[in-house]
This record gives C-alpha cells, sequence and structure tokens, in this order.
C-alpha cells in the first residue's frame, strides 16, 4: 500500500550550534501543513520534523531524522539516518528514506518505508509512504484496515 502526501507551507529554523558553520550538532527543526496534491488538494494534517547533523565531511553531510505526522486518525513516526550533499537546509533536489518506525490510532501497526523529496521551486516536500502489507492485512479494527490512510 502506498500513500502520498505533500508538505507544504514550510516553515525551517536553522540552530547552528558551535562551532560556527557546518558542524556536529547543528539542528533543523521543520514544520508543515499536509496535503492531498502538490497545489489544492485536501488538508489533512501536519508534519514536524527534527534534525540534527552527526558529521560533515567533504562537501556532505550525515543526519538523523526524526518525522512525525500528525493526522486526523492518528500519527506516522518515521526516523532514520543519511547522507547529503550541502549542509541541512539546503538539500533541495535530495531525497531520503527512512524507515517507518510506527505510529499511534490507525496508524499504531504500520511499518514501511519513508521517502522524502523536497521541490525546491514549490517549496513542497513530498512524502511517499510504502507500507508492508503484512502488517497492514494482519489487523483490522471495526471493519477496516488498521493502516488505511484516512480510513477508506
Amino acid at each position: 500500500m502506498t500513500l502520498v502526501l505533500f508538505g507544504r507551507n514550510i516553515v525551517q529554523t536553522n540552530v547552528d550550534n558551535a562551532p560556527e558553520g557546518p558542524s556536529v550538532g547543528d539542528e533543523v527543526v521543520i514544520t508543515a501543513a499536509l496535503f492531498t496534491k502538490a497545489t489544492g488538494g485536501e488538508s489533512v494534517g501536519r508534519l514536524d520534523v527534527h534534525r540534527v547533523t552527526t558529521s560533515t565531511d567533504g562537501g556532505q553531510t550525515r543526519v538523523v531524522d526524526q518525522i512525525s505526522e500528525t493526522l486526523s486518525r492518528g500519527q506516522i513516526v518515521a526516523a532514520g539516518s543519511g547522507t547529503f550533499r550541502g549542509t541541512p537546509g539546503e538539500l533541495e533536489g535530495d531525497k531520503a528514506r527512512r524507515s517507518i518506525v510506527g505510529g499511534t490510532g490507525a496508524y499504531r501497526l504500520v511499518q514501511g518505508v519513508l521517502q522524502t523529496e523536497f521541490i525546491g521551486e514549490s517549496n513542497v516536500t513530498k512524502l511517499t509512504h510504502k507500507f508492508y502489507p503484512q502488517r497492514c492485512a494482519s489487523t483490522r479494527r471495526g471493519g477496516r484496515s488498521v493502516c488505511s490512510p484516512f480510513g477508506r
């Protein structure tokens, strides 16, 4: 099962911890509204991201991310590490894959992969969720699959 959402109206705060410039411990905090389409579409929740730099080497930055998506039927949580060109906050065009580690409510048993792609010219982040089907099919609640997006 695949769920695609778009983070729009992105607000980002960069925290440059000592020493000045890209370094271990720098942080990026991001929040955005989640929609079903890149433009237009239904508003379905909020995206919150906390990113910490763990190394900088040769023009690349290694980070650890914690991602939380708050939707009407619960939260989806993803986490992981990755290497990017440039510094956190300047990752235009980069794609990242993170593990979906769980959630709450209707998403409490989900697992899978979350791929994020920042689309710089439109200030939109595309979030593609690929849920592992065995978890979705194994538990049913009220006649619905636990990981069905938005109860459909």
